[in-house]
């Protein structure tokens, strides 16, 4: 990761491979959290890939769950919503959700370029309503 320009850090890239998870934070989580994660889960399961197990254990490291629940909220519900009644492919339905998961991330649109010119001109007017429907997440 590349620290932002100015901040009197120094910039480095690291290798993803070097990334390690952080620590349990939460032994548990509570019953409406587990089923707030898994209506998630199977909401993106067909372009995020990740199990049951992996998904739990990933809201147990993090420092904010909840906070983080919104967030994957708002990118299943954007992802639903642009999907649905739609005839895509499931290559399309994959650069759908990359790109929803990158402008949730802050990506710019020349980042999303490769997935966007899978996807009809229309994706990112339609992706402007379902976001304003939906409500931002801080």
């Amino acid at each position: 990761m590349n620290a932002p320009e100015g901040d009197g850090r120094k910039m480095r890239r690291m290798n993803l491979d070097d990334m390690k998870p952080g620590p349990i934070r939460r032994a548990q989580l509570s019953s409406e959290l587990v089923l707030r994660i898994d209506t998630v889960r199977a909401a993106v399961a067909e372009v995020c890939a990740l199990t049951e197990a992996e998904w739990r254990d990933a809201f147990q490291r993090d420092a904010n769950p909840e906070h983080e629940l919104l967030w994957w909220e708002r990118v299943a519900g954007c992802y639903v919503a642009l999907v649905a009644g739609r005839t895509f492919s499931p290559a399309r339905r994959q650069a759908a959700f990359n790109v929803i998961f990158g402008l949730f991330s802050g990506l710019e649109a020349a980042q999303m370029q490769a997935d966007l010119a899978k996807l009809p001109e229309s994706v990112m007017d339609d992706l402007e309503v379902i976001v304003r429907q939906l409500g931002a997440v801080n």
